[in-house]
């Protein structure tokens, strides 16, 4: 921008380098104040290495806006995203799908407790360790498809984090049901291919209840 407007490489690669300097010491503060400090002191340094004070100045503003502040605005939209999905401690399918195309792959946690996990039976544990596949049993099981689960009790199980994403396995038809519905899941998550995604570890808090159509003997 610097040459382009006249002035050499140097000076812009100077000013732009101070404006970014200011923009991440004044974050926080303020979208106004961080642009107007990164601007007064870009223009500072482009004058003191040789060049225009407002051309600098503009140089170092449109830095800091475009980089910083909107980073930060972006943080802020994600957060109120964030809050409106996380409002009752689930993940539905629209929310997830939401998330993948707005949440910029920043991590999700959700209230385990609440899931969809009852059917999970006495069978398959291996050292309290199990491989649930919730795809055709559950009601979230569109959004969490395979879970390993680590069993505490008779009827609780933590969850280990899962990423949300819309990858085959192996071949196609290794895993043919599995797959088509991965191709079918990341086609509605992108609106029909319109939008891009980022893939994301969903977290679960606390302990999924299981086994709870079986009267529970603790001995």
């Amino acid at each position: 921008m610097s040459y382009a407007q006249g002035g050499t490489f140097k000076t812009g690669f100077i000013t732009g380098a101070a404006g970014s300097l200011m923009g991440s010491a004044t974050a926080g503060l303020g979208t106004g104040l961080q642009i107007g400090a990164s601007a007064a002191f870009g223009g500072v340094v482009s004058e003191l290495s040789g060049g225009n004070f407002w051309k600098g100045a503009a140089q170092a503003g449109i830095i800091a806006g475009f980089n910083h502040a909107a980073h930060a605005l972006d943080e802020r939209a994600a957060a109120r995203l964030q809050k409106r999905i996380l409002a009752d401690g689930r993940l539905s399918l629209g929310e997830a799908n939401e998330w993948f195309r707005k949440g910029g792959g920043r991590e999700l946690t959700i209230d385990a407790s609440k899931l969809d996990l009852g059917w999970v039976k006495d069978e398959g544990w291996v050292n309290g360790v199990k491989q649930v596949q919730s795809l055709y049993n559950s009601e979230d099981g569109l959004v969490h498809g395979q879970m390993t689960m680590t069993r505490f009790n008779a009827q609780r199980a933590t969850i280990e984090r899962g990423l949300y994403d819309f990858e085959q396995i192996r071949k196609y038809f290794d895993n043919f049901s599995r797959n088509t519905f991965t191709v079918i899941g990341g086609w509605f998550a992108s609106n029909f291919g319109t939008s891009a995604g980022r893939s994301y570890w969903i977290n679960y808090n606390g302990a999924a209840l299981i086994n709870l159509y079986k009267l529970y003997k603790p001995y």
